[in-house]
């Protein structure tokens, strides 16, 4: 019976102690532009021009909602700034 005791005790505090809380992330703060790739290349935001796709882009199944499927070889979404919004380029991700 000591030996159980013992035992859920120590799954309580290597439970307690493994939790820890994942840091707010402000996902907004410095997003110039977003694109959900959601049947179109559209900015979501509306600061950027919206993509111009070359080469026949196809739209798929991601892992949320929908993505873009390249072939990388000749296909390929040209994407334009707003020196306004990002006088030193865009970067995607």
């Amino acid at each position: 019976m000591k030996t159980k005791i013992l035992l859920l005790c120590g799954l309580l505090l290597a439970t307690i102690s493994c939790k820890k809380d994942k840091p707010s992330v402000d996902l907004q703060k410095g997003l110039v532009s977003y694109f959900n790739f959601d049947d179109n290349l559209k900015d979501q935001k509306g600061y950027a021009g919206d993509g111009v796709p070359t080469g026949n882009p196809t739209f798929t199944a991601g892992k949320i909602g929908k993505a873009l499927t390249l072939n990388g070889t000749n296909q390929k979404v040209l994407f334009t700034a707003n020196p306004a919004q990002s006088p030193n380029g865009i970067t995607t991700a």
